[in-house]
């Protein structure tokens, strides 16, 4: 990571984010905090935050909607053809004119399956901008080993301002399902950082399966 540069922002929302461009831009990436940010905030906590940010960086996580929903479509496609040919293939062994009718049948209820879990993934509970919020976490924690102190610290106090705000229950229950959900909850993120781990692929599966419960059990798409 080279040419990044540090912008301040009179704001008063998120404490800051990374500015990505595409690599035909001919200026670099840039890291911006708000000004709400640089007065409150203490060394540990501004290093904690510039740090999550490099690591947006690092792993390129534009943030347009488009490249997300093309990872969600070639996900899907893979799962849905392994799945298709391993079911085929189970009920060919036993049933072969079932098989052929199947063969026409299948292909029409997964496309209807796979256009939910789609739609559910792209426009709901943002399940890879979710990824790329805790994977950022967990690769800054690496850098250094007081990132980590920085970022509960953070999040900590993120939580306190949240729990601050005069929303009623009524209001946030309906926003747990229907809103864009870009990061998880801050309780979830604080719990992944107390029980530190190193980021690996397994955590795609992990997430997935977390949020899948946050929804059954009336958390919404993020576990707020």
């Amino acid at each position: 990571m080279h040419n990044i540069e540090l912008l301040i922002t009179i704001s008063n929302r998120s404490p800051g984010y990374a500015l990505i461009k595409p690599w035909y831009h001919l200026k670099g990436d840039a890291i911006v905090l708000t000004t709400e940010a640089c007065e409150e905030f203490s060394d540990e906590e501004l290093k904690a935050l510039v740090a999550h940010e490099l690591m947006h960086i690092k792993c390129k996580d534009y943030n347009f909607k488009g490249t997300l929903f093309s990872m969600s479509v070639i996900f899907t496609f893979f799962s849905g053809m392994l799945l298709y040919v391993h079911i085929i293939d189970l009920i060919k062994t036993y049933f072969v004119y079932v098989a052929l009718v199947l063969v026409l049948v299948l292909p029409v209820v997964m496309a209807g399956f796979f256009a939910v879990f789609i739609y559910l993934l792209y426009d709901k509970h943002g399940y890879w901008y979710q990824i790329r919020e805790m994977r950022a976490d967990r690769l800054a924690c690496e850098l250094i080993p007081e990132i980590r102190l920085g970022l509960l610290k953070l999040l900590k106090r993120m939580q306190d301002k949240d729990m601050d705000s005069n929303t009623p229950w009524y209001k946030k229950l309906p926003e747990r399902y229907s809103r864009w959900h870009t990061h998880p909850s801050l309780n979830y993120r604080i719990h992944l950082l107390q029980n530190y781990r190193k980021w690996s692929y397994k955590e795609y599966i992990k997430h997935f399966i977390q949020t899948l419960k946050w929804a059954i059990s009336g958390k919404g798409w993020s576990g707020d």
